[in-house]
Formats: structure tokens, sequence, C-alpha cells
């Protein structure tokens, strides 16, 4: 649902660069990237801690200008350790909320990145919200695609293909992925 940015509201901001996002559609005519180039979904861990209404992220705050993918989660965000957040462990569980810490996942970090926080910086993995989406926005979030599987997570190609991502795949790479008409020319040995 993004790379970091996910949403701005309804007719106010542009759109995200990935397959999906609220209040958007796409044709198969919008992915200049080519089908087999861009990525419908990949997996999630139910039940993934996450941290939200912290208001804006202090650091991320500007669409067309996000975060590396190599940066330091905390350095970046330091809302991972924030207090006066909310922190819940029930990330990817409330299907029917339509948030994208429960519907879906964003490419701000590659599948399975180390993204320690909440209380006591206890939880190796966490993800992030700011704005949530229906309390108005811009909303930016680090979802990141997690599995049980040693060394990757499986993707959903938009030419129905079902790949295994390295957890070891470039960053840029990654999100190059998840565009539908970014333009990027990606060599990552995919089939």
């Amino acid at each position: 649902m993004g790379d970091w940015y996910v949403f701005l509201g309804p007719g106010t901001g542009p759109m995200t660069r990935s397959a999906f996002g609220v209040n958007q559609c796409r044709r198969h005519s919008d992915f200049l990237d080519g089908t087999s180039n861009t990525m419908l979904m990949s997996e999630v861990k139910a039940y993934t801690p996450y941290i939200r209404d912290c208001g804006g992220l202090v650091n991320i705050n500007d669409p067309n200008n996000v975060p590396g993918t190599d940066a330091d989660p905390l350095t970046v965000a330091p809302e991972y350790g924030a207090s006066g957040c909310t922190f819940k462990t029930d990330g990817h569980s409330e299907w029917a909320e339509m948030a994208v810490h429960h519907i879906g996942f964003t490419t701000a970090w590659t599948p399975n990145k180390a993204t320690p926080g909440g209380p006591g910086m206890a939880y190796p993995d966490v993800d992030l919200t700011g704005h949530r989406e229906r309390l108005g926005g811009p909303t930016f979030a680090a979802i990141t695609s997690r599995s049980y599987h040693a060394g990757g997570v499986f993707t959903l190609f938009a030419d129905g293909s079902v790949r295994f991502t390295s957890t070891s795949i470039d960053g840029i790479v990654w999100r190059a992925h998840g565009t539908v008409a970014g333009g990027e020319i990606t060599n990552d040995g995919s089939p």
C-alpha cells in the first residue's frame, strides 16, 4: 500500500505508487513497469506489534522524499521508541478495520527487516503508522512484509506469478517492485 507514503485523503493528495491504496483503483494499463515487475501482495505475520497515533512522523512527512531502504529505523523514525503513541500487538488481525497495519504492507523496509521498538524497545519487530487513514493524513507507515520462512517471503506479482523474495533483496529493487509506474529497471535475478 505504498513505500512510506500511504494516504492523504480523497482528492487532496497524490496516489500511492503501489498497486493498491485507499480510495484508489488500478487498471492493467496503469502497470507501466510491467505486470511481471510489479508486486500485488506479499506475506505478513499476523499479530505483529505496531505503533500508531503518534501524529505525523517527525522525519517522514513528504510523499516524494522518503527515507532510504538501508536507513536505521530508529534514526529515521524515532517514534519506534517514543512514548505517547498507542502500542498494540494485534497487527494484521482486524481485517475489517481496513488500516494499512491490518490489511497491507509497505516497501519502506525490505522483507523481514528487524525493526525493534515498543515499550522498553523490547519487541524485535514492530510496524509503525503515523496518522491513520480515518483520522486524516497524510499517513506514512512502515509495515514490513514478514514470514516464518527462512530467508524471505512469498510475493504475488501482477502477472499471477508467485516468487520467493529473499530477505537480502536490495532495498531499491524491493521498492521498484512495489511501484506500478516508477520506470525503474530492476535486475534482481527474478525469472
